[in-house]
This record gives C-alpha cells, sequence and structure tokens, in this order.
C-alpha cells in the first residue's frame, strides 16, 4: 500500500499526516471546471503528483475555464509542457483568456464540436488600485509585458493568422472547432467520453 504525506502548520508547529492514497488505474479520466489562479493550479499540481506516483501513464482531461491570473496561467503551461505522461486535454464547452496556454502545451488536443476558444488583450481588474501616474505607468508596463510573452507562447504552438494579430483591445477573437483544428489549437474534433466502468475524478 502506498502512502501518501501532507504537511500543515498549526499554531506555528509543522504536523505531518500520512494516509493511504486510493489505487489508480494506469488510464484515469478527470474533469476540471473553474478559473485559473493559485488554487486551482495546485489542486491540479497534487492531483497529477498523485497520478504519477499511482502509476498513471494517461490522463485524458476535460478542461474547462473562463481564463484567470496570467502568472498562475503561464505557471500551469510549463507545468502541462514539461509532464511525461501522455496528457490529453478536451476543451468541451469554452476554453478563454490565458486559459488557453496550458491547453496548447498538452500532448493531445481535442476540441468538442461545439467548443470555441477565446483570446483577447490583457487587462487588470478594478482591485488593482493606482493613485499616481507612475502607478499607471507600472501598470500599463505590466500589461504590455503580459501581452508579449503570452502571444510568444501562442505563436509558437499555433498557426493563427497574423491578421488575428494584434487582438483588439476589449473585442478579442473567438475561435470555433474546425478554425481551432486549422489553427494548431487542437488536434482534432473530438468528444470527451469516459469507456463504462472508469470513475471520473474532478480536481
Amino acid at each position: 500500500m502506498r502512502l501518501a504525506t501532507w504537511c500543515y502548520c498549526i499554531r506555528g508547529f509543522w504536523v505531518t499526516l500520512v494516509a493511504p492514497t486510493v489505487p489508480l488505474p494506469p488510464v484515469v479520466y478527470a474533469t476540471f471546471s473553474g478559473l485559473i489562479d493559485a488554487q486551482s493550479i495546485t489542486r491540479i499540481f497534487n492531483a497529477v503528483g498523485n497520478a504519477t506516483q499511482n502509476g498513471v501513464t494517461e490522463v485524458h482531461l476535460l478542461f474547462q475555464s473562463a481564463g484567470g491570473i496570467i502568472n498562475d496561467g503561464i505557471s500551469l503551461y510549463n507545468f502541462v509542457r514539461g509532464l511525461s505522461i501522455e496528457l490529453h486535454m478536451y476543451n468541451a464547452g469554452a476554453v478563454q483568456s490565458v486559459a488557453v496556454l496550458p491547453f496548447i502545451a498538452a500532448k493531445h488536443r481535442h476540441v468538442s464540436e461545439h467548443g470555441v476558444f477565446f483570446l483577447h488583450k490583457s487587462a487588470f481588474t478594478p482591485l488593482a488600485v493606482a493613485t499616481e501616474a507612475a502607478q499607471f505607468k507600472a501598470l500599463y508596463d505590466s500589461l504590455i509585458a503580459d501581452d508579449v510573452r503570452t502571444e510568444v507562447i501562442i505563436k509558437a504552438y499555433t498557426k493563427i493568422p497574423a491578421s488575428k494579430y494584434p487582438v483588439r483591445r476589449g473585442r478579442g477573437i473567438t475561435i470555433g472547432a474546425q478554425d481551432a483544428v486549422n489553427f494548431g489549437i487542437a488536434d482534432d474534433i473530438c468528444e470527451f467520453t469516459v469507456p463504462p466502468g472508469n470513475q471520473t475524478f474532478n480536481i
């Protein structure tokens, strides 16, 4: 029996908990739906870690996301790109904004007949408070830097026509299933299905 360990800091003391891991088949079917942020990518990191420790060699992941934090999206992109397991990622509805980055990093990419991708320029939320010109300039520079690095990644993996760039600020572009295949965002149009007898894990 394999054991999984978790470390928690409780009132200044580190406590280690040990529990048996659930045996997993070599091929796993899973789903993820949510924003890309520190909490969600940590769940993904942990899930993949548990899978690899249990001998999983192939993962089929339904991936649904409206986007999220750019830094976390790029972190997840790099994580997915470095995986040794065979990862099949499925867009069953919509993969938007920075969530497109980890999607295109998967070894095998599939899109539903009715799935779409959405790309747009970087933006900051109203929570990003700026009261001085220098602060606004810093926000502006940060957005430009984010646009550059995300566009570099997207262009490295896809064949989206140059006429689509730069994406018009505030509008963005929506790419349907067939265009996604034509542009290299997805390998094919394929539905996410779980064969009878297999369990689905939600991340």
